[in-house]
């Protein structure tokens, strides 16, 4: 026990929570300790369980070798997914063990694995390793095979069958010799099994527990419960049950046997404790009849063996077999030399070897001694040790914990050869060193770089970087060293040296860089083409080189070009660490085209109109963006097949290395590579092939037509031996170089290698294969789309922020919506690493989720805004576009700071921003309804004007829809949106439905009138694009040319109402209030069946109406004098009580006004509510709302309160000089008819209002206000009345005989006193129109004679009198 327990300690610190709260079992105390915290017991006999009892061992100590990854992966997984999704990426590199630790992992993990919940993929891996597990069954040792029964028995589904049967012949195997806990836990096994068992096996079994020697109390308490379980009936079980612990049992099988009485124990007080993990017995214990017998009596232990001859120099007392090996060993050696002699005569014996390190005294394993055992094991490897050579070494036995704990002191002490020897022994086991053997080998290692010669460094270098990275300081050390004795290393050498720095990530000094750049310099023009290729990449990786070296290097390289297919190789590489098989991703940005979705319309309230209501449906438009980080990832070089020409395979790797250090070749000898590849890429195997596309790209090169087809043509043949990963790699080298043009077979076939790799997948080939499908638009089957989205999401915490924006964007480019919980759970993982999210990133993830249309949490919003705003400086045009585009799709408010700082950053970059990105930050704005800044919007103008012919259709529409809408503080100039509409005019073949209607809503919303010309060309696209409008498109189009005040062709107008009648069903209450209004405002009577059809509509949605909505409905019935139905008109009036107080004044006057000239008959409690309306909202009122109000009460006999009405004549008093002529008509008229004496201060306003105007008011003006007064008996000042006079004179000839009768009603009412002039005029007028006038005319006329007393007008008074038919004129 002593040996074990510092490592038994080692091993419990390494193990976690979930490891220590596993149930314990009943193995011996030996292997108890590990077995308690691995959930797998440790076997014996058999090599695999061997193989077990040394991984746990050195699990103990706590360090794995390299091999065992996957089981240290197994072991830490934490549900029974997890562990298979492990085994499954993993399949070629299980063995059995990693096969018994899955199964323990699965039947332990809870929730426990249910085939009914589980996954398809998880299903597929656990058939498979119960398959594998039936090869491995019969090599399995008594205890192996007690675990495995244990494990199955756990699981919720029955194994399959043969696994079952090949479980059951190796436990009645008459060779498999049974300990007393391996057969108590295959018992138990079994007994919890939902299988059912042959009766042959369980006699079996119970015959080999009444012949076990020893059954421990709890082991046999375990047998009989199992055995009674499995049918035994308990009579069988008594002769078990009565057995002596200390005598071999009888048969059991035969009734008449009975058990033998056992001897007197006898003591000997040399023997050890009882507590001893083996007991030891004496020799008067040991039957002496029974060879047998004999032979087990040298120690009672698990693994048998060679027993009997350990005997001896134990006195009377029998010992175990490893204790005699020891004191064997002890008595012999006590010196280094001794044990340098022993290790040379146990060469070849990996067991005896570390017995031996294990059992000496630790001051005699010194450096040499351990390097010399090290390179024992590892050169060659001996029989029965580890794996074969071509694998990973498994470390095991209480020696080899022995060995590891004494390498860091052995490392210290150790002098040049011992510490190359120890490193290069545990490079060639593939040793993971400890974090203490780690820090000791650093210490020794910068210590010895003084004293290594130009002979030794490149071995000592290469092995050091091979094993473990030194730290930085070691390395620099390391690098100077290299710079010291350069000018004696060879080429050779000097390229392993430079690799090696190069792969531990060596970043020296400036002047150290400098001298390793000359180094590398001076030897190229002489090396190999492979050591010039390894040159270049090594001063690539190096940090701190210096570009100039880098530049001469790849200088030297263009120049051996021509030579390639013209010379041999002159030498082999340098050995090298092998490269990765599939790229790694890292940050780049990258620029993509932008692709273009319809606008969307919706809704929002339109400005108001002269005595008509306002409102219309509001549109909003969006090119959505497509742009992503695109990953950089570098594929190993290509090796040349025995095959394939050597000329070929240089040239792929040249071009490889040129890629890999980003160096761009002159176009000569891009295409002198180009052709040699091109004529010999048929021989390429397929990771050259995937090479040469990856290069292209990466060097953003053109690639001809002729290498495409000959590559992809290539690709697509090899479709059966490419990996996930070079699939990835493929379509990230199609995207990147934007390549539209890819075979459709060549798609299709990685689809297909995809989909038959399904458990291969790693997040980097899932990222790479999804973003290269969206950057191609290429759309591959739902199925496949929908493993890699599942696929995808199981690597979320294991991607980062590139890989994770990039499969996301992915998926939205695609089209492919994922489920709610899927993004959440993104969402949750993005947070977690929000710090490592670039400004791309964001604007990529806002981007995709608006896409999507999915509006993340809270938090996720928080987080995301504050590492924009602490990244704002890195926002390029497109990532503001892109960030900006999808806060506002996602109707995300964004806080004043970083906006501020968008703003900054769009002024600073305008001349950046193309047209796209100009059309989607100002879409994005707008649905933000967030106003820019005058300067931000100027500059927004100015870039505009300046690109005006590179906007589409669709681009001006969203144009003009964002600047409609964010138009509040920074209203376009007339000049610029003429630009915009000449432009509309050039594009307007290119516009759907959408785009037009934005496009007339946006014009009076900007309060600009287009030419005839550019409303005659839209709408003449509309009647193209005719049955594309839908319900809303419809009313918001009409309302549009409405508010233009141009009214449309009847075969525009026909078929907007027929569209309209066909999908009324689909208006809402505000498109059916608009609808109404557009027509009423163009005069277009609409057919009967669509005004019953809406009616209806009306009557079905009366609850959804606003305000609004009731008063342009009221305003537009009453316009086209159209009185609705009983029903429909109680609907509304009910309605407008429900919403009175939300009725605006505009809105007030409108649904009075419609109620008038439908003549409904409101109850007086609506009317007093109206009232109550108006006086809270007087100070708001226009002269419009005014007049039309008070026309309206007078009109449905509704007497306004005194308060009332002075309340209105004080507004319109102070409306006075913006009040027009006809308004102040309407309301001092309305006053007269009300029976009201205006109040002076109102008339005086509208006197001065009208003296000031007089001169520009027309005839009908001027009629009107003098109509006006005369109602009112008030005579107006002298001057005005010669103001009037003048404007009247000056408007004769546009007065009809009407209007000319009101004028002589009108002056003869004021009692006025006309001007010859005037009454001159007056007279000429009527005389050409006696003949025109009315009897009742010709009577007015004459009463104004009359009392205007004027006798110059005789003549025409007897021509009136001589021509009326009137008698008592």
């Amino acid at each position: 026990m002593r040996p074990l327990f510092p490592a038994f300690l080692a091993f419990v610190s390494t193990m976690g929570a979930p490891q220590l709260l596993r149930p314990r079992l009943a193995f011996p105390l030996r292997t108890r300790a590990f077995s308690q915290f691995s959930g797998l017991p440790i076997g014996s006999g058999s090599r695999p369980n061997r193989q077990i009892r040394a991984l746990r061992i050195t699990a103990s100590a706590g360090a794995l070798p390299e091999g065992t990854h996957v089981a240290a992966e197994l072991r830490a997984a934490t549900t029974a997914g997890e562990a298979l999704l492990i085994a499954g990426r993993n399949r070629e590199n299980l063995d059995g063990w990693d096969l018994a630790i899955c199964v323990s992992r699965v039947a332990e993990q809870r929730p426990p694995f249910d085939r009914k919940t589980a996954t398809k993929e998880e299903i597929s891996t656990f058939d498979w390793i119960l398959k594998e597990l039936i090869s491995f069954v019969p090599t399995l040792s008594p205890r192996g095979l007690a675990t495995l029964a244990v494990s199955l028995s756990k699981l919720q589904s029955s194994p399959r069958d043969d696994l079952i049967r090949a479980l059951e012949e190796r436990a009645i195997s008459p060779d498999l010799k049974f300990d007393s806990q391996s057969l108590a836990g295959l018992l138990w096994g079994l007994s919890m099994s939902k299988w059912n068992h042959s009766p042959n096996v369980v006699e079996s079994l119970l015959e080999k527990a009444v012949n076990i020697r020893r059954l421990r109390p709890n082991d046999k308490k375990q047998t009989l419960l199992a055995l009674s379980k499995l049918g035994i009936p308990p009579e069988r079980l008594e002769t078990l049950q009565s057995t002596p612990k200390s005598q071999p049992q009888p048969d059991s099988l035969n009734p008449n046997s009975t058990p033998k009485r056992a001897p007197a124990k006898k003591t000997n007080p040399n023997s050890p404790s009882p507590s001893r993990r083996k007991s030891k017995t004496t020799g008067a214990e040991k039957p002496n009849n029974s060879a047998k017998s004999k032979k087990k009596t040298a120690g009672s232990g698990d693994h048998g063996g060679k027993k009997a001859a350990l005997k001896g120099k134990g006195g009377a007392r029998g010992v175990s077999r490893r204790e005699g090996q020891k004191m064997a060993i002890k008595s012999d050696i006590e010196s280094s030399e001794g044990l340098r002699a022993e290790l040379e005569r146990l060469r070849g014996s990996a067991k005896q070897i570390l017995q031996l390190v294990e059992s000496v005294p630790s001051d005699v394993v010194d450096a040499n001694n351990v390097a010399y055992a090290l390179s024992l094991l590892a050169k060659p490897r001996p029989h029965g040790f580890g794996r074969p050579r071509s694998g990973t070494g498994v470390f095991r036995g209480v020696g080899w914990a022995a060995l590891r704990s004494r390498l860091p002191y052995c490392v210290l002490e150790a002098d040049l050869g011992s510490y190359m020897g120890i490193i290069s022994s545990l490079a060639w086991l593939k040793f993971r060193p400890s974090a203490d053997l780690l820090r000791a080998m650093d210490q020794r290692f910068g210590a010895l770089l003084s004293d290594v010669d130009a002979h030794t460094l490149p071995s000592l270098l290469r092995t050091q970087t091979s094993i473990a990275r030194p730290s930085a300081t070691s390395l620099s050390a390391a690098a100077e060293r290299v710079v010291e004795v350069g000018d004696t290393l060879s080429e050779t050498d000097i390229v392993t040296c430079l690799r090696s720095l190069s792969t531990a990530g060596a970043s020296p000094s400036m002047s150290v860089s400098e001298r390793l750049g000359d180094l590398a310099v001076k030897i190229s023009q002489a090396t190999s083409l492979p050591n010039l290729r390894s040159l270049v990449l090594a001063m690539s990786k190096l940090e701190s080189v210096e570009q100039v070296a880098l530049s001469s290097l790849c200088l030297q390289l263009e120049s051996r070009i021509p030579l390639i297919g013209t010379q041999p190789l002159r030498s082999v590489e340098p050995s090298k660490p092998t490269e990765p098989t599939e790229p790694t991703e890292s940050t780049k940005p990258s620029d993509l085209t932008e692709p273009k979705k319809s606008p969307k319309p919706s809704s929002v309230a339109e400005p108001s109109s002269v005595a008509e209501p306002s409102s219309v449906a509001e549109l909003s438009s969006v090119t959505e963006p497509n742009s992503v980080m695109e990953p950089s990832s570098e594929p190993t070089e290509g090796t040349a097949p025995p095959s394939l020409d050597a000329s070929l395979s240089r040239a792929a790797n040249v071009l490889w290395v040129f890629a890999t250090v980003r160096h761009i070749p002159p176009e000569r000898t891009m295409r002198m590579l180009e052709s040699r590849i091109t004529s010999g890429a048929r021989a390429l195997d397929p990771r050259s092939t995937i090479n040469v596309f990856w290069s292209m790209a990466r060097l953003n090169q053109y690639m001809p037509v002729e290498l495409m087809h000959t590559l992809q043509t290539q690709a697509t043949s090899q479709q059966s031996h490419l990996s996930p990963g070079l699939v990835g790699t493929l379509l990230w080298s199609l995207g990147r170089m934007g390549y539209q043009g890819a075979s459709h077979t060549l798609l299709q076939a990685t689809e297909k290698v995809l989909a038959r790799s399904e458990g291969e997948l790693d997040s980097y080939a899932v990222s790479q294969s999804v973003w290269g499908w969206a950057s191609l638009t290429h759309s591959p089957d739902a199925q496949v789309l929908s493993m890699l989205e599942k696929r995808a999401f199981d690597f979320v915490p294991k991607l980062t922020s590139q890989a994770l924006t990039n499969t996301i964007w992915g998926l939205a480019r695609l089209g492919h919506v994922s489920d709610k919980a899927t993004l959440d759970f993104a969402e949750e993982h993005v947070i977690k690493k929000i710090n490592q999210f670039t400004s791309q990133n964001i604007a990529n993830l806002l981007w995709s989720f608006g896409r999507v249309e999915h509006k993340p949490g809270r938090l996720f919003i928080k987080e995301l805004e504050a590492r924009s705003y602490t990244v704002r400086n890195q926002f390029s045009a497109r990532d503001i576009s892109n960030a900006v585009w999808g806060f506002g799709k996602l109707t995300l408010s964004i806080g004043t700071p970083l906006m501020t700082s968008f703003e900054r950053k769009i002024v600073e970059q305008i001349s950046r921003f193309s047209a796209s990105h100009i059309t989607n930050l100002l879409w994005g704005l707008a649905k933000l309804n967030y106003a820019p800044k005058t300067e931000t919007m100027e500059a927004f103008t100015h870039t505009i004007k300046s690109q005006i012919g590179s906007f589409s259709g669709q681009g001006l529409s969203s144009i003009l829809w964002a600047m409609a809408r964010i138009h509040g503080k920074s209203k376009p100039s007339s000049d610029f949106i003429e630009s915009l509409c000449n432009r509309v005019v050039q594009n307007v073949e290119s516009l759907n439905s959408v785009e037009i209607t934005n496009i007339l809503w946006s014009l009076p919303r900007l309060e600009y009138r287009p030419k005839d010309s550019v409303l005659a060309t839209l709408e003449q696209q509309a009647m193209v694009q005719i049955w594309d409008f839908n319900a809303q498109n419809v009313a918001t189009t009409l309302s549009a040319f409405a508010k233009l005040t141009y009214p449309p062709k009847t075969e525009l107008m026909r078929g907007l109402e027929q569209h309209a009648y066909t999908e009324i069903d689909l208006f809402d209450p505000q498109a059916v209030a608009n609808l109404f209004w557009a027509f009423a405002k163009l005069g277009y009577k609409p057919g009967i069946d669509l005004v019953m059809a809406m009616e209806s509509s009306i009557q079905r949605q009366i609850s959804n109406f606003n305000s609004q909505g009731i008063a342009n409905t009221l305003w537009a019935l009453g316009k086209l004098s159209h009185k609705p139905s009983v029903d429909v008109s109680k609907a509304l009036l009910s309605r407008s009580k429900q919403l009175v107080n939300d009725f605006s004044p505009q809105g007030i006057a409108n649904t009075l006004h419609g109620m008038t000239k439908l003549q409904m008959h409101p109850d007086k409690s609506l009317l007093t509510s109206f009232e109550k309306r108006v006086m809270q909202n007087i100070s708001i009122f226009s002269p419009q709302s005014v007049a039309i109000s008070l026309t309206a009460f007078r009109k449905l006999n509704h007497a306004l309160s005194r308060r009332t009405l002075d309340a209105i004549q004080r507004r319109a008093t102070a409306l006075a000089p913006n009040t027009r002529a006809m308004e102040r008509s309407t309301i001092l008229s309305s006053l007269e008819k009300m029976g009201i004496t205006p109040l002076k201060e109102l008339i005086g306003a509208y006197e001065a209002a009208t003296n000031r105007a007089v001169t520009k008011l027309g005839a009908e003006d001027v009629l009107e206000l003098l109509w006006a007064f005369a109602r009112l008996g008030h005579k107006p000042s002298s001057g005005l009345l010669s103001a009037m006079e003048e404007a009247i004179a000056m408007h004769v000839d546009a007065i009809g005989r009407e209007d000319l009768t009101g004028v002589w009603w009108a002056l003869a009412r004021i009692k006025a006193e006309p001007s010859i002039g005037l009454l001159r005029i007056l007279e000429e007028k009527t005389l050409c129109e006696t003949f025109n006038l009315t009897d009742k005319e010709k009577k007015d006329i004459l009463w104004a004679l009359k009392r205007l007393g004027i006798d110059e007008l005789g003549d025409l008074e007897n021509r009136l009198v001589s021509s009326t038919t009137l008698k008592g004129v």
